[in-house]
C-alpha cells in the first residue's frame, strides 16, 4: 500500500454496522462508511463485517487517487461551524454534503 493510501485508510471514518436480512431470508451483519460513498462489506458476524471493511477502504481510496478523485475526510476533522470541506492533500475541493447522521459516531453503531 502507498504512503497516499495508508494515510486516508488511517483516518477514523464514521464506522456504522447494522443486522440486515438477506434475499434468502438469513441475516448478515453489513458495515459500511457512509463518508466513503461506495464503501462497505457484509459478514457472518459484526467483527468478519468489519474486518473486511478494512480492506474495501483502502481498496476505495485508492481507486479514487488513482482516478485522481478527492478522498473525502472523515467529518471530525471538519471545523464546527465550517459550511466547506477542506481542501483534501490530493489537490482536489470536496463541498460539505449534510449528513443524516447527526449523533456523535458512537451513537450510530448498530450491533
Amino acid at each position: 500500500m502507498n504512503a497516499r493510501v495508508k494515510h486516508f485508510s488511517n483516518l477514523k471514518y464514521l464506522t456504522i454496522v447494522l443486522l440486515e436480512e438477506t434475499t434468502a431470508g438469513g441475516a448478515c451483519y453489513v458495515a459500511s462508511h457512509p463518508e466513503l460513498p461506495g464503501c462497505m462489506s457484509q459478514g457472518d458476524t459484526p467483527e468478519e463485517a468489519l474486518q473486511d471493511l478494512e480492506e474495501a477502504r483502502e481498496l476505495v481510496i485508492e481507486h479514487l487517487l488513482n482516478n485522481n478523485l478527492p478522498v473525502p475526510v472523515p467529518q471530525y476533522l471538519l471545523p464546527k461551524d465550517s459550511t466547506e470541506r477542506p481542501v483534501v492533500q490530493t489537490g482536489y475541493f470536496a463541498t460539505k454534503v449534510e449528513s443524516e447522521y447527526s449523533a456523535p459516531p458512537a451513537e450510530l453503531i448498530r450491533t
